[in-house]
């Protein structure tokens, strides 16, 4: 961790970039198939866009005959899994919906890490190893980020590490409409593009990362 005086102070494009790549399909199915107390089967959907993984990663659209609604995803009134309405996560395991804006783990609006939690929640570790709290926002992001720290540092996660990389230095490439892509976004921990990005470059920025969410900088953090 560099000294304090050595970094700038967090700031929210330091943190939306990171949340938007932990919200990758890809991303989020290979992790819940890597855990060994996940519920299956379950799915992975954009209910905006219709697109969605099946637990062993195929992609599939479903037909506007068959579509399902934001009100389907928050009464419960679908199959298990993560559910992403285009702006919000939402977990979804035996009719019963639950989200980071409804449980208060983080501020309706904000761009934290809210598949993350919907992740934590739909693995049950929220009440446990991933505990979150109603209210404690900053302690949230920083047990987000610890979720994905544990993730990478496991020896056991090593080829699921190697993907989470390579997404992240191709991140956004073929997408000129998207913010932020692996090229025009640095660490600031160590000053190189994300394409430049390795295990370690990502665990140092995301510890630095977590010093700034116990205090609070990252809690009105806005979506966009």
């Amino acid at each position: 961790m560099p000294k304090r005086k050595e970094i700038s102070r967090g700031s929210c494009d330091d943190l939306e970039w990171i949340v938007d790549i932990f919200g990758s399909p890809d991303i989020l199915n290979s992790v819940l198939n890597d855990m060994p107390n996940v519920t299956k089967p379950f799915i992975i959907l954009d209910v905006k866009n219709r697109v969605g993984r099946y637990m062993n990663g195929d992609e599939f659209t479903l037909p506007i005959s068959k579509r399902i609604t934001k009100s389907d995803v928050k009464t419960g009134n679908v199959p298990d899994g993560l559910y992403f309405d285009g702006s919000h996560w939402y977990s979804v395991k035996n009719k019963v919906a639950n989200d980071s804006y409804s449980l208060n783990f983080q501020i309706k609006g904000t761009a934290h890490f809210c598949q993350t939690f919907a992740a934590i929640i739909y693995l049950g570790l929220h009440k446990t190893k991933y505990k979150l709290y109603p209210g404690k926002y900053g302690i949230n992001i920083h047990t987000a980020l610890q979720f994905w720290i544990d993730i990478l540092k496991d020896p056991e996660n090593s080829e699921l590490t190697k993907f989470i990389i390579n997404e992240i230095k191709v991140w956004n490439l073929e997408d000129s409409g998207q913010k932020f892509n692996s090229e025009t976004v640095s660490l600031l921990t160590d000053n190189k593009p994300l394409t430049k990005i390795t295990k370690q470059s990502l665990l140092k920025f995301m510890k630095y990362l977590q010093t700034y969410a116990l205090e609070n900088v990252y809690t009105g953090c806005i979506e966009g």
